[in-house]
Order: structure tokens, then C-alpha cells, then sequence
């Protein structure tokens, strides 16, 4: 809980309006998740997706997983530009995001499994989540990490 005195409320009301680019960066670091129609997503922006057409989705991405996996690519240097050129601190940054992402998927999704995916070209880094599903499996082949070959690949197992 929060309490506050007008004066902090008035403050951070003048957050809300005038600082908008900042908290577009700031949800990404403890993101807003939403579950529609059995996907687990990713809240981006200001808006949201009330309506998604599954049989659209199955027919572009083949599966829920593969949609999800997409939707939800989240690449570090869009919303944090102090780490371009410094592809280390984009990558530290995107680990210890995986470890905030796991925290508030198991708290808001305790009943479900997923794949955090934190992916590293060398220069660029993104990090992704899907839910797991028995009828799909993975998104990303566990076992074969090292098949990966010019990328670094890590993925973090919620459960």
C-alpha cells in the first residue's frame, strides 16, 4: 500500500502526463501481463488487445506458443538506449529482467509454466516469454540450445 498526502498525489498525476515516454520504459521493467482468451501477453503502451482472433493467429503463427513467443519480444535497445553500443549492460539488463518477469508471472499465473527467452547476437539482446502447453511444447528446443550456432540463448524455466 501506498499513502500519500495531496501534494504527492498531484505529483505523480504530473508523472503520469508529462513524463509518458519514461513510463513506457518503466512498464517494461515490471510489465503489466494480461490473459485474453488463454494467451498470456504482454501490455504494451497505453492500449490493449480485447480481441484476438484465434483462428487468424493459428493460421499466421501455426500454433498459440509461436504467437505468443512473438508477441511478446520485448529488444532492450528500443526502450533503453543508454545500452546501445554497450551490448554487455543490455545483456545484463535483460537477464535481471527475466528474474522480475519470473517473479510477476508466478504471482499472477501460479497455475501455469513458462518460457522466459533471452536471446544475444553480440551486439543486440531480446527477451521473450510464452506460456507452456502439453499440445505444443516449447517454443524454443531445450535440448538443443547449442544448435543455436552465432547466437546466445538462454531461457529461464518458470514453474
Amino acid at each position: 500500500m501506498l499513502k500519500c498526502n495531496k501534494n504527492m498525489l498531484e505529483s505523480l498525476t504530473n508523472i503520469e502526463t508529462s513524463h509518458q515516454e519514461f513510463l513506457n520504459k518503466l512498464v517494461r521493467i515490471w510489465p503489466e501481463f494480461l490473459e485474453i482468451k488463454g494467451f498470456v501477453i504482454l501490455k504494451k503502451y497505453n492500449n490493449t488487445i480485447e480481441e484476438l482472433d484465434e483462428d487468424k493467429i493459428l493460421s499466421v503463427y501455426y500454433d498459440k506458443t509461436g504467437f505468443e513467443a512473438s508477441y511478446n519480444e520485448f529488444r532492450i535497445e528500443d526502450y533503453f538506449d543508454w545500452s546501445i553500443g554497450k551490448p554487455m549492460e543490455g545483456l545484463a539488463l535483460a537477464v535481471k529482467l527475466s528474474e522480475i518477469w519470473e517473479c510477476k508471472l508466478k504471482r499472477e499465473f501460479p497455475s501455469y509454466k513458462f518460457h522466459i527467452i533471452v536471446g544475444f547476437d553480440g551486439n543486440y539482446t531480446t527477451i521473450r516469454f510464452h506460456k507452456l502447453r502439453d499440445e505444443e511444447g516449447s517454443w524454443i528446443a531445450l535440448e538443443d540450445l547449442d544448435e543455436y550456432k552465432g547466437n546466445s540463448i538462454a531461457v529461464r524455466i518458470v514453474e
